[in-house]
Formats: structure tokens, C-alpha cells, sequence
């Protein structure tokens, strides 16, 4: 705003002086440029409460995110690996060492003698 007033002061000869009308163009236009500035100012930070709340937004939106991907997980996890006085499909190998295995089929009977 000082270069429009320093500006238009260049433009005069040296030992004369402003007459009225000059005095409102530089008044006028240091007025306009402060209010430009003023409104740039308030719109800056506007824009820097709009982005603030747009962000709150996003973080809060990523929480419940997170807690229902935790949620979810630990659903799974439990599905998997249920408590050990539940019966379930990994049960044994949480309690103990798996069963020994089944004994071997017994042999097959000697044939028969033929008759002829």
C-alpha cells in the first residue's frame, strides 16, 4: 500500500504539491488495497478453519476405521483360536500334544484252502 502512495509521489515534481484530487486517488486507493488485504487476510483464515475441520473429519472417520479393523481382527483371531474349555477346531493342540495314532489294521486271514 506504501508503494502506490510513494508511487504517485515519484510522479511529482520536486517543490510542488498534491492538489485535493491526487490526495483522494492515494488516499482511495491505500484504503482499497488495506480493505484488499484485510478481506485476503479473513479469507486465509478462513480457509485454515475449513481445512482444520475438514482434517477433525478425516481423523475421526480413520478411528472408527481402525476400531471396527480391530474389532474384525479380534473377531478372527478368536475364531481361530478359541478358548480352551471351548471345544473347537484347534483345541487340541492347545491343550496338549495331538492323540498317537491309530493302531495298523490287523493282517489279512491266510487263504483258504481250495477245493477241488
Amino acid at each position: 500500500m506504501m508503494e502506490v502512495c510513494n508511487e504517485r509521489l515519484s510522479q511529482l515534481p520536486e517543490g510542488s504539491q498534491l492538489d485535493s484530487d491526487d490526495e483522494e486517488d492515494i488516499y482511495s486507493q491505500v484504503l482499497m488495497n488495506e480493505r484488499t488485504e484485510v478481506v485476503n487476510n479473513k479469507q486465509r483464515v478462513t480457509d485454515m478453519e475449513d481445512m482444520m475441520k475438514i482434517q477433525d473429519e478425516m481423523m475421526k472417520i480413520q478411528d472408527e476405521r481402525l476400531k471396527k479393523q480391530d474389532e474384525l481382527i479380534r473377531q478372527l483371531l478368536q475364531q481361530l483360536n478359541p478358548p480352551s474349555d471351548h471345544p473347537g477346531l484347534f483345541s487340541q493342540r492347545q491343550n496338549g500334544p495331538p492323540p498317537p495314532p491309530p493302531p495298523p489294521p490287523p493282517p489279512p486271514p491266510p487263504p483258504s484252502a481250495t477245493i477241488s
